[in-house]
């Protein structure tokens, strides 16, 4: 399992562990 180093803030771990799922960049909910 992928394990964010410790100075990543929650809204960092959260965007790359989301990137991490899905295996591309993901774009902001509310963008286009």
């Amino acid at each position: 399992m992928w394990i964010p180093p410790a100075e990543f803030g929650p809204l960092e771990i959260c965007m790359r562990f989301l990137t991490q799922l899905n295996g591309q960049q993901i774009s902001p909910a509310g963008a286009g």
